[in-house]
């Protein structure tokens, strides 16, 4: 036998006997069987009203019974602890009965809260279902919002697109018929010029302007390097055509971006105002053309180009110019197409002072949101910006438009 527990000693009033002489004294109700302790904690009610319900039947039972109720508890004990209880009783039932009356209105006090708490619980339900139904509704009219809003801008779209083509086709022929004919490219390796409505008067000798480009935009190296990072998109648009496709640069000049893109794997076409740059580009073994913008894509009846460039071009052009060389860009552009414009970022106030004013032949700082707008309503599919050629401390120079045609 273990030695603590033969050596604990009992603790006065504890045990059995007490607990029986505790009931007797008390009155005490007997102790809830096992199968009563496991519905309470496994809430054996299963509607609290029906709880309330029972009790205060209960309690009205006994406030109704007799002066001696059948009680198991009177009949607990010797003879005289039965006669002593029943006395007691007897004398208490007043008081008893005034008590049960009082728990058995609290009891149907409890029963009216239950079953107002069950009606509660019942529009509680009602409302949330209520509350998830219009959750519903609302999100299904969110949804119907969002795709009537993707379809509006869908067909704004659309009608800038009808109305930039109409314009510019407009345009086209007004030009072609003050030309009085319909232009035919050149042959390959040809100068002749492309009839132009309004040619542009250099500000400075055209000999010694590429002098001077050649000073302000820095060495070929470096300049080959920032033309470098138009490759991606190059191989890109090859990769979506098959042999080698066409490429045309507005605004040439002596040849470096041709050869890169011939490099590549492209045909090209080169254009530009000068004369002396096209006169060197062909010497290069390309074909060139003399025009200016935008007549030149006004009286364009060649192949469509897959890809298309304007490299540092159209801050030389009035600002007029800007968006009627978008809209004729856009027909001749082949489906899938891209067309870059590159310019000084004028959002760079040091680029804006050193690049753009250094140069006395630039018209016009053009920002990246008015070319964007431009271009979507020239009828582009996409439009894109790229901020390139990082300064010292990090600001971009220059950048990219990139408009693709659908």
């Amino acid at each position: 036998m273990d030695n603590a527990e033969t050596n604990e000693p009992k603790r006065a009033g504890s045990g059995a006997p007490a607990e029986e002489l505790a009931r007797e004294v008390y009155w005490a109700a007997l102790p809830l069987s096992e199968h009563q302790v496991g519905a309470i904690q496994t809430g054996g009610w299963t509607d609290l009203a029906v709880g309330w319900s029972e009790l205060e039947a209960t309690l009205r039972r006994d406030h109704g019974s007799g002066p001696l109720p059948d009680d198991p508890i009177l009949e607990m004990g010797s003879p005289t602890k039965r006669r002593f209880k029943r006395f007691t009783f007897s004398m208490l039932r007043p008081l008893m009965r005034r008590y049960d009356r009082i728990t058995a209105d609290l009891a149907l006090l409890g029963l009216e809260t239950s079953q107002e708490l069950a009606s509660a619980r019942s529009d509680t339900a009602a409302l949330t279902s209520e509350v998830q139904r219009l959750r519903a509704e609302i999100r299904e009219a969110q949804a119907t919002w969002d795709a009537l809003r993707t379809e509006f801008a869908t067909r704004l779209h659309e009608h800038d697109v009808r109305v930039g083509t109409a314009t510019a086709e407009l345009e086209a022929l007004t030009r072609r018929m003050a030309a009085g004919a319909h232009p035919v490219p050149p042959a390959p390796g040809t100068t002749a010029e492309m009839p132009v409505s309004a040619p542009s008067t250099s500000v400075m000798p055209d000999a010694f302007y590429w002098r001077f480009e050649a000073a302000l935009r820095g060495s070929p190296e470096s300049i080959k390097a920032k033309l470098e990072q138009y490759r991606g998109l190059a191989d890109e648009l090859r990769g979506t055509a098959a042999g080698s496709p066409l490429w045309l640069d507005l605004g040439c000049g002596e040849g470096q971006f041709l050869s890169m893109l011939r490099d590549w794997g492209w045909r090209v076409l080169g254009m530009d105002i000068s004369p002396q740059a096209v006169q060197a580009c062909v010497e290069q073994g390309f074909e060139a053309v003399v025009g200016a913008l935008p007549d030149f894509l006004a009286s364009y009846d060649g192949e469509p180009p897959l890809g298309m460039s304007a490299i540092q071009v159209v801050e030389h052009l009035d600002p007029s110019a800007w968006l009627p060389t978008l809209q004729f860009a856009r027909p001749i552009l082949a489906p899938g197409g891209a067309f870059v414009i590159e310019t000084i970022n004028p959002l760079n106030v040091d680029a804006l002072v050193t690049w753009f004013f250094g140069d006395i032949t630039h018209t016009w700082p053009a920002n990246p949101e008015t070319l964007r707008v431009m271009a979507g309503f020239a009828g582009f599919d996409r439009v894109e910006i790229r901020l390139m050629n990082e300064d010292a401390q990090g600001r971009p120079q220059d950048y990219a438009l990139i408009a693709r045609n659908a």
